[in-house]
């Protein structure tokens, strides 16, 4: 998904509406990504670090990732995390936008693992390919200016789907082939 970002060949959706090369997209990565977790760790759920997952899949040559950035930890109680979080999100949202580029991240947090893409104009999506059960992707948006909601949103989404608020997390900043 981050590399068809950044290269471009998914256009941001307007409104509510997702469009269908968004749905194709997520479709491709749920049933790719899954086949490759299958495939490396023989069906089993596998927790691993953000670079130790590249690592695995440069071997397979699958992911078109060329590097990672700097982990950033979020932890502890003052700030609380998700105004850790909410920090962390506006500096990614402020270097799109004095670069005029767009950015990647990986989110992690209870043993879950979210991208981050990031628009030049500061506006960003959180993106979960993986199947959860019969319920899919995990998507939320924030539009320009407002990048900082999206970890209200998603320590929310935690509460009511996992039973655990925000308290750990790491932001990894991903660097693709173009």
């Amino acid at each position: 998904m981050g590399q068809k970002w950044i290269q471009g060949s998914l256009l941001w959706p307007r409104g509510n509406y997702l469009p269908e090369s968004w749905r194709k997209s997520l479709m491709e990565a749920m049933i790719k990504g899954n086949q490759i977790h299958d495939d490396l760790f023989e069906h089993g759920a596998v927790n691993l670090e953000v670079k130790k997952a590249v690592v695995s899949l440069r071997n397979i040559n699958e992911c078109w990732i060329q590097s990672v950035g700097q982990q950033i930890d979020i932890f502890g109680i003052d700030p609380a995390p998700v105004h850790q979080l909410e920090n962390v999100l506006i500096q990614e949202g402020q270097e799109a936008k004095k670069n005029v580029s767009k950015s990647c991240s990986v989110i992690t947090t209870q043993g879950r693992a979210m991208l981050l893409v990031v628009n030049s104009d500061s506006s960003a999506m959180i993106i979960d390919s993986h199947s959860h059960g019969n319920k899919g992707a995990i998507i939320a948006c924030s539009p320009r200016g407002k990048i900082h909601l999206l970890a209200q949103w998603l320590d929310a989404m935690m509460k009511d789907n996992w039973q655990h608020s925000l308290t750990i997390a790491s932001v990894t900043k991903v660097f693709y082939f173009k």
